[in-house]
């Protein structure tokens, strides 16, 4: 997506690196809304052979936000000809799109389990019976994790997060290891994703107010190289980094998504 110019990236010794604007304003017009966009599109689809459906879900994601703007009075040159698609495609491809998030969603509720258990977590007064704490029990193994997701179903009101097939091999495979290279990204925006009254929120209004972005970033960062800790299958140097544009490790050669 060329709109703004927001994405820049550069080979590294391991992954892609993508920098993305962090600051500045967040309405449509703004620069955090294509950044939100493009972290949504590189979540969705984060392989390089994936490259053109992620574009598609980069511009059905903009698209309806955008022509709003514009039957609001916007300015009607912010609809360049990139964003002139069929409504069909458009809707084809944002399906596409929020189910593979929903796909991340669902990783990162397993890997939240497995990362908390055998945690102690500490209570802020003693019991009256002494205990000073509980320890934090989940699943220890992925295929445990697994199965005992699809042993509770879809909990009411997350079926469009957590729409999959039954089956445990699908799962771990089509969800969980399709997941990994951006499990980091996950984890760090799932928060965010149920932060109002357990419900999730929708992806809209996320990338419509995008001032969660910087911090995500910063999260899935320290993340990334913290998680092989607890989930030895996470390789870190394979996976997606997306970095403040203005992190210290700084750009060399940029281009912007195409």
């Amino acid at each position: 997506m060329k709109a703004h110019g927001v994405s820049k990236d550069t080979e590294t010794s391991g992954p892609k690196v993508h920098y993305l604007p962090t600051y500045g304003e967040g309405g449509i017009t703004g620069v955090l809304f294509y950044s939100a966009v493009i972290y949504f599109a590189l979540l969705a689809y984060p392989r390089y052979e994936e490259r053109e459906k992620l574009k598609r879900f980069a511009y059905a994601m903009a698209i309806p936000a955008l022509k709003k703007f514009v039957s609001q009075g916007g300015d009607p040159s912010i609809l360049s000809p990139d964003f002139r698609i069929k409504r069909e495609k458009v809707q084809g491809a944002l399906n596409m799109g929020i189910r593979r998030i929903g796909w991340r969603v669902t990783a990162a509720s397993i890997a939240y389990g497995l990362c908390a258990n055998g945690v102690y977590v500490p209570y802020d007064v003693p019991t009256s019976h002494g205990s000073t704490g509980v320890i934090f029990q989940a699943p220890d193994t992925v295929n445990k994790a697994v199965q005992a997701l699809l042993d509770t179903k879809a909990p009411s009101g997350r079926d469009s997060y957590f729409s999959f097939d039954s089956a445990a091999v699908n799962v771990k495979h089509r969800i969980w290891a399709s997941s990994l290279p951006v499990l980091h990204l996950s984890l760090a925006l799932y928060p965010h994703i149920y932060r109002v009254g357990n419900r999730p929120n929708n992806i809209t209004c996320l990338i419509r107010e995008p001032q969660w972005l910087r911090g995500v970033l910063s999260e899935a960062e320290r993340i990334r190289w913290l998680l092989p800790l607890r989930i030895p299958s996470f390789k870190p140097q394979d996976a997606v980094c997306i970095l403040p544009i203005d992190h210290p490790f700084g750009v060399t050669a940029a281009q912007s998504i195409t």
